[in-house]
């Protein structure tokens, strides 16, 4: 039952994703890496630290 309901209230998504050939997996991913940054940097770090940190990291993703 529950589960049924959820499709029903899902279905445009559903039908999205089979539409579609692409999806937003990719800008996901990204918000969750800087997400899990912040944290790790929590009350130790203004908005240009946090900027620094996360180029940082996408430098050395792309120089490996």
């Amino acid at each position: 039952m529950v589960i049924a309901n959820t499709l029903e209230n899902d279905m445009d998504a559903i039908s999205n994703c089979i539409k579609y050939d692409y999806t937003n997996g990719l800008v996901e991913g990204k918000n969750i890496k800087i997400k899990c940054i912040e944290i790790t940097m929590y009350g130790r770090c203004s908005f240009n630290l946090l900027r620094k940190k996360v180029l940082a990291v996408e430098l050395r993703h792309y120089a490996n």
